[in-house]
């Protein structure tokens, strides 16, 4: 088992494989969040699968229906996924989304990094609304906030907003107006629903947002000793990059 990929975790990563489904490609890899952890990749119709070579019983079992976006720099590639099974195996890597990144090394097996792509693009949920959000919300700028029919993140009706804010119970996204922020509840039975809004307090660090619509996420409630509402600044980085390109 020291080889990389070994024979134990290939055969795991097979045995994971539904009978109805059908391998694509399949290799060694290096998991970079698990600190370059040797495994080996399974990729099939509908899902990857990882098996580590010394992490015993734990196979990565991971839908592309689940996976949010795929992108590749170098030898690596990374899948940014919302699957709860991946983000327990990597709590440390978890952000604060609740999505995980699986950065994997494939060692220039082009064979694995297309399969992964096409899986991705054929089989997530999320894919088109996730490739679009920063464009949506960006064309919304000058819109009032009563306006806003649908979330601009995943596409779902917006239920709960207020003069300059809204929130997605879909996604469980916040957003604002130009130069607002949206004030919510702290505490209680009622934790996270949208109260309404006030001025954006931009940090230096995001004045560059204050005159687009801004993306919010509420803050788990173990962390209320920082900020209850931060930034999505993923989001909003694309947002920026979207508009840099105009």
């Amino acid at each position: 088992m020291a080889l990389l990929g070994g024979r134990k975790a290939r055969l795991a990563a097979h045995r994971a494989v539904d009978e109805d489904d059908h391998v694509v490609a399949e290799g060694p890899v290096l998991d970079l969040g698990m600190g370059g952890a040797s495994a080996y990749l399974v990729v099939t119709r509908e899902r990857f699968l990882l098996a580590y070579v010394r992490i015993s019983d734990v196979v990565v079992n991971m839908p592309f229906s689940h996976v949010r976006d795929v992108s590749r720099g170098g030898t690596a590639i990374k899948l940014t996924s919302e699957d709860p099974g991946y983000a327990e195996l990597l709590n440390d890597s978890r952000n604060p989304l609740g999505e995980t990144d699986a950065i994997l090394d494939l060692r220039n097996d082009d064979a694995l990094a297309e399969a992964l792509a096409a899986g991705v693009r054929n089989g997530s949920r999320f894919w088109e609304n996730w490739r679009m959000a920063p464009v949506r919300l960006a064309a919304r700028k000058t819109l009032p906030m009563s306006s806003w029919q649908d979330c601009p993140r995943c596409g779902a009706e917006l239920f709960e907003r207020s003069m300059h804010s809204s929130r997605c119970l879909d996604c469980d996204q916040y957003f604002s107006e130009p130069r607002f922020q949206p004030q919510v509840e702290g505490s209680g039975p009622h934790y996270g629903r949208l109260l309404g809004d006030e001025p954006f307090r931009a940090l230096s660090s995001e004045m560059d947002m204050l005159d687009w619509p801004t993306a919010w996420i509420l803050r788990p409630e173990e962390f209320q000793h920082g900020p209850l509402l931060v930034m999505n600044g993923e989001l909003m980085e694309r947002v920026l990059q979207t508009q840099r390109h105009v």
